[in-house]
């Protein structure tokens, strides 16, 4: 949890990417409390549940 943060943006996206790769559909990702996809290309594909670092994918 929370290496996201040190990673560059390219590098970040990559991992993130990675991460929806592996996520079947309604499945989960739980990120670190400084890390969120709010701003990545993913975000449409998520919901966040609650004020939780916790995601749903939805797409």
């Amino acid at each position: 949890r929370n290496v996201l943060i040190y990673f560059d943006t390219s590098l970040q996206a990559k991992v993130l990417s990675l991460f929806d790769e592996s996520l079947e559909t309604f499945g989960y990702l739980a990120l670190g409390s400084q890390e969120t996809l709010r701003f990545s290309v993913l975000a449409s594909s998520y919901n966040q549940l609650g004020k939780e670092k916790i995601w749903r994918k939805i797409k």
